[in-house]
């Protein structure tokens, strides 16, 4: 007997993100996808239209007919083993009344140009809607020079003030907890349920439904939450702070805002920084030295304009590279 197939309705767990465009204008929607994946053997793209939504479809994978774990376990156990690995990666690009969405699943995410990506979408969302006491999970970094990252779980949820987190120091890169009450497929009106929801700076993990009228209902319910003024009083310092992927269009437009003030060591929005790793030896230092390449000055001040003349020579471009290599 053959197997039932599964019914083409309901909701399947799905990654969400929102897409801008720096213009706020029409773009291609195959500039909003990585360009060696647009031609890459064993991928397709495809253009679809459904009711209310049109899009591009980007699905495929690299076949290995062989898993690179095979030949250590084999080292290891003396038998032999073959497995084939399959690394499926798909991603939905939408157009929709309301502006630009991406759904990814596998490895899909990976296709997505960072460039185009709103890295406020996922925290915005969570801030604004997670159960009081249903956070679950917390990601945070460490805002000093060691880059530590904690995270914390509990196998039930509970307010966020439980966690112990440092509401000053800490930057919550993901968040985990129950949503309920929001018009969404997976939450049918008049029921006490909650579904489980898991965002970072840019997704959104949560059931959505698989059809286009319904799945446009879940974006206008998302939306509606993000939409709101302010975050929820418990979570509002998650919000208060974000962390940049430094390919995303804010970090990639404020490097080239910082080149150019570069070019100009009287700017009245430049400073020097001491990182905290130096402290303790700039407060008693009688003079510094400052080199790059083959050239090298002693000077009793560390100034600005002193260090920005190593890289006064730089065209716009290269003069963060070149301060970089400034010791």
């Amino acid at each position: 007997m053959a197997a039932k197939e599964k019914s083409s309705t309901g909701t399947r767990k799905s990654t969400l993100h929102r897409l801008t465009v720096p213009s706020g204008g029409e773009v291609e929607l195959r500039t909003l996808v990585r360009p060696h994946y647009l031609d890459r053997p064993g991928y397709q793209v495809r253009e679809f239209a459904r009711e209310g939504v049109t899009g591009l479809l980007v699905n495929g994978g690299i076949p290995r007919d062989r898993a690179d774990w095979c030949p250590a376990v084999e080292r290891i156990t003396g038998l032999e083993v073959n497995e084939r690995n399959h690394s499926a990666a798909g991603l939905v690009l939408m157009r929709t009344e309301r502006g630009l969405y991406a759904l990814s699943y596998g490895v899909g995410q990976h296709m997505l140009d960072p460039y185009y990506r709103d890295d406020e979408f996922g925290l915005e969302f969570a801030t604004r809607c997670l159960d009081e006491d249903g956070i679950i999970k917390v990601r945070n970094q460490i805002m000093d020079g060691r880059g530590r990252v904690d995270e914390y779980s509990v196998a039930r949820g509970e307010r966020i003030d439980g966690f112990g987190l440092d509401r000053f120091g800490a930057v919550v890169r993901r968040i985990c907890g129950t949503v309920s009450g929001i018009p969404l497929t997976s939450l049918p009106a008049g029921s006490s349920k909650h579904v489980r929801v898991e965002c970072s700076e840019s997704t959104i993990k949560l059931p959505l439904a698989t059809t286009p009228e319904e799945f446009l209902n879940d974006l206008r319910a998302i939306e509606e939450v993000c939409s709101r003024p302010d975050p929820l009083p418990e979570l509002g310092f998650v919000d208060r702070l974000r962390t940049l992927d430094k390919r995303s269009r804010k970090a990639v437009d404020a490097q080239a805002v910082l080149e150019r003030m570069l070019a100009d060591p009287t700017h009245p929005r430049l400073t020097l920084g001491v990182p905290e790793s130096c402290q303790e030896g700039f407060g008693s230092a009688q003079a510094f030295r400052i080199s790059s390449g083959g050239r090298s000055i002693d000077v009793t001040d560390l100034d600005l304009p002193v260090l920005l003349d190593f890289v006064s020579d730089k065209t716009e471009g290269e003069r963060l590279k070149a301060l970089g290599q400034v010791r």
